[in-house]
C-alpha cells in the first residue's frame, strides 16, 4: 500500500502542474494536528513490525486505536478540500474491522493471484497475518475487505479494500486541489 500511496501522490502532483499547480501551494495546507498521524503510524509500525509479539487482543485493540486515530485527525481537518473523501475511505474500513473483531477480512485467492504466496502460506495455516484474517463465511461484510489487486513493479501486488481506494482518492484530490488554487 505504501507504494500505491506515493504513486497517487506523484500522480496527483504531475497532474496538478500540468494544470498550472504550484508546488509551493503545498506550504499553504495547515494540517492541524498532524502528529496524530505519526502517532497512529507508530502504533501499526510496532504492531505489525514483529519486534515485540502482542496477544490477539491486543493487535485488535490497539489497531482499531490507530484508526479512530486517524479519524480524529481527519475529523479535526474535514474542511480541507479531499479530508471528507478520506475520512469516508477510514470509515468503509473501519466498519468492516469493527465487523470482523479488529480484523480486515481478506481474501485468500486474491493473495494468491498478487503472488503474495508466503502471506497466503500464513493466513492459510493461522487464518490470520498482522491485521487480517481469512475471509470466510463466518466473516462479516468481505466485499468491504482486502480482495481487489493493485500491481506493484519490482514485488508482489498490493491486495486493498474498497476503504484503501476511496482514501487514495481522497489523498489525489487532496494534493490536486492544494496545488491548484484560484
Amino acid at each position: 500500500m505504501i507504494f500505491w500511496i506515493a504513486a497517487v501522490a506523484l500522480a496527483a502532483i504531475l497532474l496538478a502542474l500540468a494544470f498550472g499547480g504550484k508546488i509551493r501551494n503545498l506550504s499553504r495546507l495547515h494540517l492541524r494536528f498532524w502528529p496524530i498521524v505519526f502517532l497512529s503510524l507508530i502504533v501499526q509500525i510496532v504492531l505489525f513490525s514483529g519486534l515485540i509479539t502482542f496477544s490477539s487482543i491486543w493487535i485488535q485493540v490497539l489497531y482499531v486505536f490507530s484508526l479512530f486515530l486517524l479519524m480524529l485527525f481527519v475529523l479535526l481537518n474535514i474542511k480541507v478540500p479531499g479530508m471528507a473523501i478520506i475520512f469516508l475511505g477510514i470509515l468503509l474500513n473501519l466498519i468492516v474491522i469493527l465487523a470482523n473483531s479488529g480484523y480486515m477480512p481478506a481474501d485468500l485467492q486474491a493473495y494468491l493471484k498478487a503472488g503474495k504466496v508466503e502471506s497466503a502460506k500464513v493466513l492459510e495455516n493461522t487464518g490470520f497475518l498482522n491485521n487480517v484474517r481469512i475471509a470466510s463465511e463466518k466473516t462479516h461484510l468481505n466485499f468491504l475487505g482486502d480482495w481487489m489487486i493493485l500491481p506493484q513493479p519490482f514485488q508482489a501486488a498490493a491486495v486493498v479494500s474498497p476503504g484503501d481506494l476511496v482514501l487514495l482518492s481522497g489523498l489525489f484530490y487532496l494534493l490536486l486541489r492544494a496545488m491548484v488554487q484560484p
